[in-house]
């Protein structure tokens, strides 16, 4: 004679508000992954780390490794991009007219400042606007590119995708508080390396050191930039530099000696990090 079959409990039902909370918070943890990994893709991007035989770009190298289609891949990057370009126009400018407009006073000054800032913002409010015309504009006559309307289409989508997320406008805050820390950084290292030279904070006078650290950090995003991002820093760090009025010397010595301790730094906190992911790992299976 069989036994009867044990009689399953029947699971309780969980209460909306608690699926609510699981699914805000599964949420939440995406969008903060998303952000961490289009910032490591930026920075992978600018170290040329996806460089390699048979690979064009860091997009290919993302649709290699990762699984990840070519116009996703590229627009994963460009949003941070169009980010940065956002937030250091209205900074460049700035500087420009601090160096060039010697009859500007201290309020006009400020008054400028305002004004780019509110167009910096509003360019960023209008992004999808502007990448709407422009993905209309490539589709007329011999300005059909399919591959830069997928391109826009993409970013566009990846807008979208994080206003609805909100957490578009603090991606954009974001971009601009890291781009300050940093130059603020570069600009503290740089007086470091320099004070013992017997430079002054009047010497090296900021808005200038801000343009030489641009032009640098620009050419060493070329696809051209030496070897591990050496060559074409330097030499733009020293031309800018002495354009901007400091003497030879000091142009050439400081962007070598400065671009050798941020890369050693670089590498350095990648290495620690990934020294610690494989101890975290380990004591996980141990």
């Amino acid at each position: 004679m069989s036994l009867p079959a044990p009689v399953q409990p029947v699971p309780e039902r969980r209460r909306l508000v608690d699926i609510e909370d699981e699914i805000t918070e599964l949420a939440a943890h995406i969008h903060a992954a998303t952000f961490r990994l289009l910032e490591l893709i930026r920075e992978f991007d600018r170290r040329e780390g996806w460089g390699g035989p048979g690979l064009k770009s860091c997009a290919h190298w993302l649709n290699w490794k990762c699984g990840i289609g070519l116009g996703a891949a590229t627009a994963s990057f460009a949003l941070p991009f169009l980010f940065d370009i956002v937030a250091l126009g209205p900074l460049v400018i700035l500087a420009v007219l601090t160096i060039t407009g010697g009859g500007l006073s201290v309020r006009a000054l400020v008054v400028v400042g305002a004004l780019l800032a509110a167009a910096s913002m509003l360019a960023v409010a209008l992004m999808p606007v502007i990448l709407r015309i422009g993905f209309a504009f490539t589709a007329h006559g011999a300005l059909g590119m399919p591959r830069l309307r997928r391109f826009l289409a993409d970013t566009h989508r990846q807008v979208i995708r994080a206003r609805r997320a909100r957490i578009y406008g603090t991606l954009f805050g974001l971009s601009l508080l890291v781009r300050v820390l940093k130059y603020s950084g570069i600009y503290a290292l740089l007086f470091a390396l320099l004070k013992p030279e017997g430079y002054t904070l009047a010497q090296l006078h900021a808005p200038s050191a801000f343009l030489g650290f641009c032009a640098a950090e620009m050419a060493a995003s070329l696809p051209f930039s030496g070897v591990a991002g050496f060559g074409a820093y330097e030499g733009t760090w020293s031309l800018v530099f002495q354009l901007l009025g400091f003497p030879q010397e000091m142009a050439s010595a400081s962007g070598v000696s400065h671009h050798l301790l941020t890369q050693v730094y670089g590498y350095a906190l990648g290495l620690a990090a990934l020294l610690a992911i494989q101890i975290i790992h380990k004591r996980k299976h141990a």
